[in-house]
This record gives structure tokens, C-alpha cells and sequence, in this order.
């Protein structure tokens, strides 16, 4: 089971660190005086200190956008938590992210932002490899021959695996119930902003 496991299913070590640093390590700094220096307009989600702030980056490697951080005092904040700060008049909670519902890192209106634990954000993204289109694979599905398909999911950071199945649609319905089960409101695809809901068609995601 070891050799099959999931790939895609770990983030890499560069968004770990960036994620770290973000931690609530500025948690001293009040509301009062994050709300005297920046502006946030909720609509829109631009955020303001003296000047627009540019409020994501695109990775060179991948070309995925990423939240930028503001430099204040000495300390590195990611821009999405200046916003919660602003928003709610406290920092996340220690150990907590602000996940972006769409994935979308460029849209950070506040229908858009939510309060999220390390795992809760992992689950809302789609790495490359996370689903295999071409084959019709849901998450964690895993083709090892004809007739052959593999099961293996996590939860809370233990992996599992589900068993051997003879034709992908039922280890694909067996993903579907389980990630739901697992991941709830935080799987890829679901959340919407204004409280909608997504279809599960993940490939119209993208």
C-alpha cells in the first residue's frame, strides 16, 4: 500500500513554509492599529496601505497564484489575514488559514474568504494529478491494470485504503461518498461564494 500511495495528495514544501510564517506570528498587533493602516474594501477585495497592495503573486514553477504578504514592522502578514483582521476585529485563530472558497487567490471579496485549518485548505485545490481526467479517476483512484483500480484516501493525516475494484465507476462512487464524508464543505469544487454550493463537476472548476 505503501508503493500506491496518492499522489498529489501532500502540498510541497515551499507552500508549508510560506504557511508557517503566516501562522499568527504577528498576533500582538490589535485591531485598532491593523485598521488604522490598512483599508479593505470587502466588494472588491483590494486592499489598501496608503497605496493599492497587489494581493497575489503567480508562482514561476507553476503558474499558480499564491496570496502575497505585507511587510509591516518587521513581520511578514499574508494579505488574507490583514483582511480577516479588518473584517472580524481579530487574527485567525492560531494554527488557522484563510482559504479562498474558489481557489481563486486573486479574488479575495470577503463572500469569497473563509476561516480554514491547514488540512481544510489542502483540501481545496487541485494539484496536477489530483484527478486523472483522461481515465475518468476520481481522488484517490488509482488504475494498476485491466480490471484492476485502487482506493486510497486520508484523513486526518492517516491514510487508508479502501480495497481493489474491478471497474472504476464503482471505486469513482466509493471516492465521491468518501470524500464527501471526509472533507465536507471544504472539498474541492463544493463551496461557492455568497453560500452557494458548486456542482461536483470538477472538471468545470478549472
Amino acid at each position: 500500500a505503501e508503493e500506491d500511495a496518492e499522489r498529489g495528495d501532500n502540498h510541497s514544501e515551499r507552500e508549508a513554509s510560506i504557511m508557517a510564517v503566516a501562522q499568527n506570528k504577528h498576533g500582538h498587533f490589535l485591531f485598532e492599529e491593523i485598521n488604522s493602516k490598512f483599508m479593505y474594501v470587502e466588494e472588491t477585495g483590494e486592499l489598501f496601505r496608503l497605496e493599492k497592495i497587489k494581493t497575489f503573486k503567480e508562482e514561476k514553477e507553476t503558474g499558480r497564484l499564491l496570496p502575497t504578504q505585507v511587510k509591516y514592522y518587521g513581520y511578514n502578514i499574508m494579505v488574507t489575514h490583514i483582511m480577516f483582521m479588518l473584517k472580524m476585529k481579530r487574527w485567525p485563530k492560531t494554527g488557522m488559514l484563510v482559504d479562498h472558497k474558489d481557489c481563486d487567490a486573486s479574488n479575495n471579496c470577503w463572500d469569497n474568504l473563509r476561516e480554514a485549518t491547514d488540512a481544510q485548505n489542502r483540501y481545496n485545490r487541485a494539484p496536477p494529478g489530483r484527478w486523472n481526467y483522461e481515465e475518468g479517476l476520481e481522488l484517490g483512484v488509482q488504475y494498476k491494470g485491466p480490471g484492476v483500480y485502487k482506493l486510497f484516501l486520508t484523513e486526518n493525516g492517516v491514510q487508508r485504503y479502501y480495497g481493489q475494484f474491478s471497474n472504476k465507476e464503482e471505486a469513482n462512487a466509493l471516492s465521491r461518498t468518501e470524500v464527501a464524508r471526509i472533507q465536507g464543505e471544504f472539498r474541492y469544487g463544493y463551496a461557492k461564494p455568497n453560500g452557494g454550493a458548486a456542482s461536483d463537476n470538477r472538471q468545470s472548476e478549472e
